[in-house]
């Protein structure tokens, strides 16, 4: 890990390794992020918000109409909103959380076997810290359930650690 500055009108992040002790250590191994899983193909040319909606549909009919627009908008997020520069802090198991920064843009990594690691983005981790050192309103978002979150402005975490 390592100590990176992130750009001061980045933008901050909260990203979900599902609870699985396997996609948190790719994570920190292999240095990214991923969203997702089967019922999403490459969007590297964004589709727009309906085609997504269509598919999401399509791929997950056992799902309450409610939840979609939530998906809908973690794609979103993910592909468009996120950039280089902005920070994402990830929840791990054992009240541990991973900080860092986006280094890459958004690549489908179709050879993948694990489809919840084909959507993903380049990061350079700097910390892995116990979410308690967390500002309380940022511990919330960073502990609250969902695949991805924007973290309040002001929040960002500030702890990082030299190599």
């Amino acid at each position: 890990m390592s100590t990176l500055k992130p750009d001061d009108k980045a933008q901050s992040w909260r990203v979900r390794a599902w609870n699985d002790d396997a996609v948190e250590q790719r994570f920190l191994k292999e240095d990214l992020i991923a969203i997702g899983g089967p019922e999403m193909p490459d969007v590297s040319v964004w589709p727009g918000d309906e085609s997504i909606l269509r598919t999401l549909r399509a791929a997950l009919p056992e799902r309450p109409e409610r939840a979609f627009p939530v998906f809908v908008r973690y794609w979103r997020c993910f592909r468009i909103d996120m950039r280089p520069g902005d920070v994402v802090v990830v929840p791990m198991r054992r009240s541990r959380a991973a900080v860092g920064v986006i280094v890459g843009d958004y690549r489908f990594q179709a050879d993948e076997d694990d489809p919840y690691l084909r959507h993903r983005r380049q990061v350079r981790w700097t910390a892995e810290i116990d979410r308690s050192v967390l500002d309380n309103r940022l511990r919330k978002v960073v502990n609250a359930p969902g695949t991805l979150a924007r973290l309040p402005p002001g929040t960002r975490p500030t702890v990082s650690v030299e190599a």
